[in-house]
């Protein structure tokens, strides 16, 4: 049996509900979605976690939108990607998203793409739980 490709879901708290719902149509898809609420049990150290999750995935689906935010998940997802081969995926979810500059060399894709990230991520593989 393939084991799911796993994807590291990085977002802002504020734009939790559109992506807990792309994580989760992720899931249905077979693939192993890393999102915070489901993988963070209360006392955690959160940047343990978070490191862990993102040195253990394939891909990286990083959301931006108009609340823009800058923290060390960026520096991690291109470091993967240059160390490891790592690949990630800036994901719009609104026209007044504005990428950090290390990743605007990075083709990028909307909220609304789901299919053309999921063959992305997967080698165009449709991996759907029947």
């Amino acid at each position: 049996m393939i084991s799911p490709v796993k994807v590291f879901c990085s977002h802002r708290a504020v734009d939790r509900p559109r992506v807990k719902e792309f994580a989760a149509r992720l899931l249905a898809r077979g693939i192993d979605a890393w999102y915070d609420e489901w993988n963070l049990e209360p006392g955690d150290n959160l940047l343990t976690k978070l490191n862990e999750g993102l040195d253990e995935c394939d891909a990286a689906l990083v959301f931006f939108s108009k609340n823009q935010w800058l923290d060390d998940r960026v520096a991690t997802v291109m470091h993967n990607r240059m160390e490891h081969g790592t690949r990630v995926i800036p994901v719009i979810l609104d026209d007044e998203a504005v990428l950090p500059a290390p990743l605007r060399t990075v083709a990028t894709r909307t909220i609304e793409q789901f299919d053309e990230i999921v063959a992305a991520i997967t080698g165009g593989e449709c991996r759907a739980q029947l």
